[in-house]
């Protein structure tokens, strides 16, 4: 019985320790934002500044019609490079019929027969 008193023990003082410890560090993650923001607050905003929801509309209408130039520009490419054709009688692109040749006519390690 000696035992299990003294695992209990044990185990409720290592319990108090890591809530403790936990407490601590939320208490100090707390604090330092608190004076972060006071810090914030404190510091005048320059006027010629745009608004910060501004700055991140244009920002993402940017990356938006960066994307729409990327996605245009790989299609092109395709196109020009054959990939984009389709065989009017499978209906597949020559990659497609690559591949399902290699499916049904296996070569090396996986050859059947």
């Amino acid at each position: 019985m000696e035992a299990l008193s003294t695992a209990l023990l044990v185990t409720l003082i290592g319990m108090a320790a890591v809530f403790l410890a936990m407490a601590l560090i939320y208490a100090s993650m707390r604090l330092l934002t608190t004076l972060a923001r006071d810090k914030e607050k404190d510091e005048p905003r320059a006027e010629t500044e745009p608004e910060p929801s501004t700055l991140t509309q244009d920002r993402g209408r940017r990356l938006h019609a960066a994307a729409i130039a990327v996605a245009l520009a790989q299609a092109e490419r395709d196109e020009s490079l054959g990939m984009g054709m389709r065989n009017a009688a499978t209906g597949s692109t020559p990659w497609g019929e690559f591949y399902r040749h290699r499916q049904l006519r296996p070569s090396g390690r996986g050859r059947i027969a």
